[in-house]
């Protein structure tokens, strides 16, 4: 069932990006994703004529080089802080971005991420950016995470007790991205992936248990994406830029 999602999931987000389909770029379109580094997204790259990584990770990208040897499309890699990337203006048919966003540690420093993205898209093109909702609803726990880490008072006391992550994690809403984005195009939210990376790790398909839960996981993903989108973890919301006059 993960094997088929994970299909399923990558057709659907070439769909979005216009990779295939009847809006494709003729020729294949010129692809960038942000935060290519260490796992590029390869199951985008059928049909690509070319693609670029840009990351503020060097060892991150010397991991996307080698990952993308055997293609034999155009590739460059920057490395950049993605808030500000030597990119010009409207490069690209098609950006693309997943589960990078909410690891900007604010939200002003996450709306200058999504202007840069959209500049260097061409008018008429997509960008496409793989987002976390902060309250997925079908996960309590996850939701009262959030709600504890956005309280004013409550929140600042927690940050100081507990040990601080890795990584920054602020999922902002779909609606403040859309928002964000409002005047370069029109801006859409589908569905992506439902579950948690914890419930991916732990559930096992192979039980019965777990081939249930993967089932309506499933079915959420693939029949009822617009259920999945407003009780699941990961959206992806798009972007097409408005054409030039």
């Amino acid at each position: 069932i993960q094997e088929r999602l994970d299909r399923f999931r990558h057709d659907h987000l070439r769909r979005l990006l216009r990779l295939e389909g009847p809006d494709a770029t003729p020729g294949g379109a010129s692809l960038v994703e942000f935060g290519g580094g260490g796992q590029p997204a390869t199951g985008l790259l059928d049909g690509v004529r070319s693609y670029t990584a840009v990351d503020i990770s060097a060892e991150g990208l010397k991991a996307a080089t080698a990952a993308l040897a055997a293609y034999p499309i155009e590739k460059d890699f920057v490395e950049a802080d993605v808030r500000a990337v030597p990119l010009p203006d409207g490069t690209f048919d098609a950006a693309y971005s997943a589960h990078m966003i909410y690891h900007v540690p604010t939200a002003a420093d996450q709306r200058q991420v999504l202007r840069e993205m959209a500049r260097v898209v061409r008018p008429g093109g997509t960008l496409a950016v793989v987002m976390g909702e902060p309250y997925p609803w079908l996960f309590p726990e996850r939701c009262v995470r959030r709600a504890v880490a956005d309280a004013p008072v409550l929140g600042d006391v927690v940050r100081k007790l507990r040990p601080a992550p890795p990584l920054p994690f602020l999922p902002m809403p779909s609606a403040w991205m859309r928002e964000v984005l409002a005047d370069v195009g029109t801006t859409t939210v589908h569905c992506y992936s439902v579950p948690t990376t914890d419930f991916s790790r732990r559930v096992d398909e192979r039980r019965t248990i777990g081939r249930l839960l993967w089932s309506g996981v499933a079915l959420l993903e693939t029949r009822w994406p617009e259920v999945g989108r407003r009780v699941g973890c990961y959206c992806v919301v798009v972007l097409r830029k408005r054409p030039a006059d």
